[in-house]
């Protein structure tokens, strides 16, 4: 086979390997969010204190189980959300850090609010 041969079968075999299927991509999809009821919080927040264990809600997105395991829905701060990870909600702050996941006992401030609902002043949340 002479060189000039042997130069277009190799250039036709680049090509095609170059022409293959592209290489997958990692996925950088996000979390399943859950569906939060979230609210402004006024410029006064009530200072009522409640505690309990961080539980899904169908009404509100995230509640709060009591020690009998009602669980009352809860009206989270605005721009606070909620994902999935692992089978678990995670309850996140505007700055997208972790504030508490589903089974944390944890305590906050706030007070009734429209709908009977407690709404959360987001200074006072913390796990217990």
């Amino acid at each position: 086979m002479s060189l000039g041969r042997r130069l277009v079968l190799f250039v036709c075999v680049l090509v095609a390997t170059a022409c293959g299927s592209p290489s997958p991509t990692p996925s950088l999809s996000r979390p399943p969010t859950i569906n939060l009821a979230t609210a402004p919080v006024t410029s006064a927040c009530d200072e009522a204190l409640v505690s309990g264990i961080l539980a899904r809600d169908e009404h509100t997105g995230l509640g709060i189980a009591d020690p009998a395991g009602l669980i009352h829905g809860v009206v989270w701060p605005a721009s606070w959300y909620a994902q999935v990870v692992d089978a678990r909600a995670q309850l996140l702050d505007q700055q997208g850090r972790v504030v508490a996941v589903e089974g944390d006992s944890i305590q906050f401030g706030g007070g009734l609010g429209e709908g009977d609902l407690f709404h959360v002043c987001p200074a006072r949340v913390d796990r217990l």
